[in-house]
């Protein structure tokens, strides 16, 4: 910032209104804007020692990171400025906005927004509902995911709750030495717990009596009831059921149709090698920590296992259909997920190598990839996940070294711990759609990995604002920019980013450790060809336009008393909406940000800049600013984007040639 404000002097020679005595700016908009930067400042501390404390002093004495926020700067404090406009548009009583009579489309975009909000807003609703929603989704998973056992099927009977117990039991244990392999190296789930095996059976027991030998060793009693217990040993034996293939490719689809990744996800995206065809992508996720490097601190980890356990009571610990049947340890079913995504943390590709496009882009037929990952009926999940018999090809795999590892792992998984597996995934991605007392178990969670308070809940309203900004962000963008946008703004900020665009390329010509005329050549071309895009999408849809609007999200529907069914169909149409791109021309006038975004991003697959209305909000960008600081402002964000264009690597140092050249240009 403080080179940006640099920059700014600089320009301000040229640039500043003759409003006042010595050329000073004096309206109301500098005055203001003059005023809150001396708020930030400590102009008392010498600049020479402590030069963050004279620029940012005053900020950092005056502004608190909120107990449950991780931080604080102008970035947050912009999006909270666009959310308390959205809030004013969201409410029911909302004044401004009430417009035309029912067959007006301004008016029905209204009551969509306003039915997301307030069913989002209404907490005694979602108390009353309970966990029950989320309940039928994880049955509805284990019916298209059925091992021999399971401990979370609810209409299971006593006895084979006590078998589950007891196997998941022995595949805690196996876990333990298959842990100690490579990662490359296929597990043994059966040989591992026969060598471990130190758990305690019930002499009462009335499937597994202590007295019955262990798995893998030879009988001790009489031949006449051999047969009776090599059946009984089957039964045992049940917990290392897999997988089938068919039953995996049904749920990894079905879950992602409820917008749950697993193990795989999918995407369609345009092709890097050809960017004007959208192509079929297969890609890694699945991991409950936000990277593989989590799964090494031992802390992390037992606050993880203890959310997942608490989280399975919320849901789970109910009531079951026989009375009979004991109470489920979901203390070890949280162990058997953990364990699970340490494994597949191991084989998990560094994020470095993810960050490089060439390494993910491996185009592979469908053949291919079924030798690859044989466990998965790939011809089923394409059927699941496109809704048509059509294959596409090729298929873009971001790791082929992973879905090989990740084969072996599936190969060896009992398919009671994949069960386990997918019911946590869609706990821990749906349950934000849960009432707040249901969560708790989560913000302690988040209290781990961010730093945050624990015992405070982020507002309500602004929870439901991100949420209609996720389901409906074009349409409540509509609305934004009318209140926070308006006149010459769009214009005006299209021009400087323009004029920044220039100052960088004829900054090229003066750059000497550029290797050869080639490569200045190629960057002048990739700045000329560079799509700019500013304030708010024109097309796809256009955001001006209720009528464009309205079309755009004809198919999701709204029920101001449904708030967990509002979240699953925003998460259906969503992908719907990315299928449905697979084979067409890719739409280079859609945005992948909503008008009121407090961001800015560079696309490569198609060689854009976009700069939604969100963050051109003061103090980056105010049509009433004097030029120069608009230029010192928006710059910094502007010139992040520019040069990401150029090298994703070495942030630092093009941020600094860039101001470099700024400040040099006239």
């Amino acid at each position: 910032m403080a080179i940006a404000f640099l920059c700014a002097y600089v320009r301000a020679k040229e640039a500043l209104p003759e409003t006042g005595k010595n050329g000073i700016c004096s309206t109301t908009e500098c005055t203001i804007v003059a005023a809150d930067i001396l708020k930030d400042m400590k102009p008392e501390v010498d600049p020479c020692s402590d030069f963050f404390a004279f620029n940012c002093g005053g900020f950092v004495d005056r502004v608190s990171i909120p107990d449950d926020k991780a931080q604080i700067g102008y970035f947050n404090l912009i999006k909270q400025h666009n959310q308390e406009i959205i809030k004013a548009i969201l409410t029911p009583e909302a004044k401004g906005f009430q417009r035309g009579g029912k067959d007006d489309p301004s008016k029905r975009n209204l009551v969509k927004l306003q039915a997301l909000f307030e069913s989002c807003m209404d907490e005694k609703k979602l108390t009353e509902v309970g966990v029950q929603p989320m309940v039928k989704l994880i049955q509805k998973m284990i019916k298209s995911f059925q091992g021999k056992t399971s401990v979370l099927d609810l209409e299971a009977p006593a006895a084979s709750l006590a078998r589950g117990m007891n196997g998941l039991r022995q595949i805690n244990v196996a876990f333990k030495s298959s842990l100690a392999r490579k990662p490359e190296q296929e597990l043994r789930f059966s040989e591992a717990a026969d060598e471990d095996y130190d758990y305690e059976l019930e002499d009462d027991d009335p499937i597994f009596p202590k007295s019955m030998h262990r798995p893998g060793h030879s009988s001790p009693v009489d031949t006449f009831v051999g047969d009776e217990l090599r059946k009984r040993e089957d039964e045992l034996l049940a917990w290392n059921t897999k997988a089938g293939r068919e039953e995996l490719a049904t749920v990894i689809a079905q879950l992602a149709w409820a917008g749950v990744t697993t193990m795989i996800d999918f995407d369609v995206d345009s092709d890097p090698k050809n960017p004007d065809q959208n192509v079929f992508r297969v890609e890694e996720s699945g991991l409950g920590l936000p990277s593989r490097e989590y799964y090494e601190d031992e802390k992390i980890l037992a606050v993880y296992q203890k959310t997942i356990e608490d989280m399975f009571v919320e849901v789970l610990g109910t009531d079951r259909a026989d009375p009979s049947a004991a109470p489920v340890e979901w203390a070890q079913v949280a162990k058997n997920v953990v364990e699970f995504e340490k494994l597949l943390a191991a084989i998990s590709t560094n994020p470095e190598d993810l960050d490089n496009s060439e390494f993910t882009y491996n185009p592979r037929n469908l053949s291919q990839i079924m030798e690859l990952i044989p466990t998965i009926d790939w011809p089923l999940v394409l059927e699941k996940m496109l809704k048509s018999s059509k294959v596409p090809d090729p298929i873009i795999v971001s790791s082929p070294d992973y879905l090989e590892k990740l084969n072996a792992l599936l190969k060896d998984t009992p398919a009671m711990t994949l069960q386990n597996y997918f019911a946590w995934r869609l706990i821990q991605k749906l349950s934000p759609s849960l009432a707040v007392e249901l969560r708790k178990p989560l913000q302690t969670l988040k209290a781990a990995l961010q730093g945050v308070s624990a015992d405070l809940v982020t507002p309500r309203w602004e929870t439901c604002v991100d949420v209609v900004d996720s389901a409906l962000g074009a349409m409540a963008g509509h609305y934004f920019i009318e209140k926070a946008f308006k006149g010459d703004s769009k214009e005006m900020a299209d021009g400087i980013i323009s004029s920044l665009r220039t100052t960088f390329v004829d900054g090229l010509k003066r750059l000497d450790w550029l290797d050869d005329e080639d490569t200045r050549a190629s960057a002048k071309e990739k700045v000329d060809l560079l799509i700019q895009k500013i304030g708010y999408s024109i097309e796809s849809p256009d955001v001006k336009s209720s009528e464009s609007l309205e079309e755009y999200y004809k198919d999701l529907g709204m029920d101001k008393t449904d708030f967990f069914g509002n979240q699953m169909r925003s998460k259906s149409w969503n992908v719907q909406q990315v299928m449905n791109a697979l084979g067409k021309p890719v739409d280079k006038a859609k945005w992948l940000m909503s008008p009121q975004t407090v961001n800015a991003y560079y696309n490569p697959s198609v060689n854009e800049i976009v700069f939604p209305a969100g963050i051109l909000q003061q103090p980056f960008f105010h049509g009433d600013n004097p030029e120069y600081l608009n230029y010192g402002g928006i710059g910094v964000v502007a010139g992040h984007e520019l040069t990401v264009g150029g090298d994703h690597e070495a942030k630092n140092l093009r941020y600094a040639a860039f101001f470099f050249l700024c400040c040099i240009n006239d």
